[in-house]
């Protein structure tokens, strides 16, 4: 009959199982929600102006009717330092593998991944000084394998339909009109007892891997802080 073994979130079945256990020599684990909490947490953020508060509080009003861990990693930085998300808008829209886009009233705003935040950015409505260095705080948190979302805004055309959220376009606004105003970089905390666990299975003579898809610098930083082969 079926032998069974378990333990807290940990689970063997079968006698085949049991009697392969001696020929283990790597124990694999996959990284988010195995050794990280998958509970992504707002570790690091930059304004290019002194409105950083202010910003937060707009970035967490986006995220409310969002169900994207980052948006809720936001919320909770927010109420973390009491401010308030309140902010309502006439329009909210939710972009799959984006971000969010927003509008009220003459401006609209993006709040999502990178890339797509930045690429309709209009790099001169910023001196060039203080592009660079908000450009260079954002680069340097991608390089090193964290989870980034960018905040801007731009004028919106109300007067039209068709237009919807689409910024309103002038000659001052070649590039859309889209002006940065914030960047957040998130992290996933280690589980509480992952690094016992670790050393547990090192002292039985067991070698251990970590799999992930996510970037290999951050896969690399997580295994080395856990002493992960």
């Amino acid at each position: 009959g079926p032998a069974v073994a378990s333990g807290g979130d940990r689970f063997l079945a079968g006698n085949g199982v049991l009697e392969c256990l001696h020929q283990i020599k790597i124990m694999a684990f996959d990284k988010t929600g195995t050794l990280t909490e998958a509970k992504p947490r707002l570790i690091a953020q930059a304004s290019w102006d002194a409105f950083e508060t202010m910003h937060l509080a707009l970035a967490a009003s986006l995220s409310q009717t969002s169900e994207h861990p980052l948006a809720k990693a936001l919320i909770e930085a927010a109420q973390a330092q009491g401010l308030r998300a309140s902010r309502h808008f006439d329009r909210w829209q939710a972009l799959p593998g984006r971000g969010i886009e927003a509008a009220s009233g003459s401006q609209a705003w993006r709040l999502g991944s990178p890339s797509w935040v930045l690429q309709d950015l209009d790099q001169a409505l910023l001196p060039e000084q203080t592009w660079q260095a908000f450009k260079h705080g954002l680069d340097q948190h991608v390089a090193q394998g964290y989870s980034l979302s960018v905040l801007a805004v731009a004028d919106r055309d109300i007067d039209s339909e068709a237009h919807g959220l689409t910024p309103r376009a002038t000659d001052s606004e070649a590039a859309g009109g889209w002006r940065v105003l914030a960047w957040y970089a998130f992290d996933d905390h280690v589980r509480e007892g992952a690094q016992e666990a670790i050393r547990a299975i090192h002292a039985m003579g067991l070698h251990t891997a970590l799999l992930s898809g996510d970037a290999q610098v951050l896969v690399k930083r997580l295994a080395k802080s856990l002493g992960i082969d």
